[in-house]
């Protein structure tokens, strides 16, 4: 069912233009749109969908251009590594606390090893739920005046950048046109763990630019994100 004040599309999405009359005043946090700005909020609750949760979050006379939800593999380039890891990590773990166990050790050895149990654990399985969670509680859209990021897996948040205010794309696609958009430059530990389930371990050492993950048609979604900015800022070359 479309949200009110929304315009049916021949696809059966949605674009929406939200009726002034409806719409609340204008939040505090849109007056800062030149930086990448995370709203943290109440969880939404579990039943909106995607499309209202988004409506929620346009500003009056706002108008959306494209809006999409991340997909992909099961598995990230980065698993390569990290699901070999953890299964030493996880498989180490279990056997030195089973041993502990089984020799009647002091509580104390009993203790010392939960923590790696419970890591090892996470490594091997838990992530992936954790990635599973945000990749269906998460939807991105691009308005005529800005890039948003929209989560709920566990507390909302919103991140926004300024169409005039945008920092160099970085666009890679790969077969079947899926692909990411970075907005910024995503290197180092938090390039490295970004949307393996394990983000927190990488934006442990510096926050990650606003991310487009597994997106499909991401080109078509970079060249969209490219007219709007030339548009909101006809001075740009």
């Amino acid at each position: 069912m479309s949200a009110p004040g929304s315009v049916p599309r021949h696809d059966g999405r949605c674009l929406y233009e939200p009726d002034t009359e409806k719409q609340p005043s204008l939040p505090p946090w849109h007056r800062n749109w030149p930086s990448i700005i995370p709203q943290m909020g109440k969880i939404a609750p579990a039943a909106q969908s995607p499309e209202e949760i988004l409506a929620q979050e346009l500003a009056p006379g706002e108008r959306l251009l494209w809006q999409g939800t991340p997909g992909g593999d099961l598995f990230s380039q980065a698993d390569c590594f990290l699901v070999p890891f953890s299964i030493m990590w996880g498989g180490f773990a279990i056997f030195w606390e089973s041993g502990v166990l089984a020799g009647h050790a002091p509580v104390f050895f009993d203790l010392w090893g939960l923590p790696f149990v419970a890591m090892g654990l996470y490594f091997i399985a838990g992530r992936f739920w954790v990635r599973a969670r945000s990749r269906h509680r998460t939807i991105y859209a691009v308005t005529d005046r800005r890039v948003n990021e929209i989560g709920w897996a566990f507390r909302k948040s919103v991140r926004s950048l300024a169409l005039n205010h945008l920092p160099a794309l970085e666009l890679s696609t790969r077969a079947g046109g899926r692909g990411r958009i970075v907005f910024g430059s995503l290197g180092g530990f938090a390039g490295y763990y970004a949307n393996t389930g394990m983000d927190w371990f990488g934006t442990a050492y510096g926050g990650r630019p606003l991310v487009f993950f597994d997106v499909p048609d991401a080109r078509g979604v970079y060249e969209t994100i490219q007219r709007a900015a030339a548009a909101a800022s006809p001075g740009r070359s």
